[in-house]
């Protein structure tokens, strides 16, 4: 993912899980710091979530999404604003 400048303040994920939960997202490793944890809720639809970034990354990274919970969380895309 290429961020940029480094300018971005949020993040949007579609996603949808049977059981709501948390997903936090990190750059290039699993145990990096959280750049974002963003709440999906419980449901049978699509739909659209967003959080804000801890920092603005900037520069090209590798996005880790890790479920802490071990929810059951499908996600359609990941969009950073």
């Amino acid at each position: 993912m290429d961020f940029g400048k480094g300018d971005l303040k949020a993040v949007n994920v579609q996603a949808l899980s049977s059981t709501g939960g948390t997903i936090e997202i990190r750059l290039d490793k699993a145990d990096a710091p959280v750049l974002a944890k963003v709440d999906i809720g419980k449901g049978a639809d699509w739909k659209a979530a967003n959080a804000k970034l801890a920092s603005a990354p900037a520069g090209v990274h590798d996005l880790i999404v890790t479920l802490p919970e071990k929810n059951s969380v499908e996600i359609d895309w990941v969009s950073f604003e």
